[in-house]
């Protein structure tokens, strides 16, 4: 084994063993930092959308708001015991709290955003 194949290793044994709790394979947006997001919602809301050419292309804060919704949509056909996790809120009031999450931890993923609120609101019922 060369020296850059060791380093390869080594590096992904670090990135798996500095938090346990991230140990998942994540796709797609999910694995952004919350600091990305919070960046992302600062620039623009997530339903302003420009259109050219026939096409409307939406704002990054459009991609981590449908990433969020279908995280937690998963979580409900997957997981939840009745069926939705998040029974007497809507997806803004689950935004606003990973919103706020992700402000206080901005170096977590937003997957780790989703799954702590989820833990959070389960939590309250």
């Amino acid at each position: 084994m060369n020296h850059l194949s060791i380093v390869g290793v080594v590096l992904l044994l670090v990135s798996f063993t500095s938090n346990a709790e991230d140990m998942v394979a994540l796709y797609g947006t999910g694995s952004s930092s919350c600091g990305a997001l919070i960046v992302a919602f600062r620039e623009d809301a997530p339903s302003m959308g420009i259109a050219n050419k026939g096409r409307i292309f939406y704002a990054k804060s459009k991609l981590y708001s449908e990433w969020l919704a279908g995280f937690f949509s998963s979580y409900n056909s997957l997981k939840s015991q009745t069926g939705d996790f998040a029974k007497g809120s809507d997806m803004e009031g689950l935004m606003e709290w990973v919103r706020s999450y992700c402000e206080k931890n901005p170096t977590r993923s937003v997957n780790r955003a989703a799954v702590e609120c989820i833990r959070a609101v389960e939590k309250q019922k």
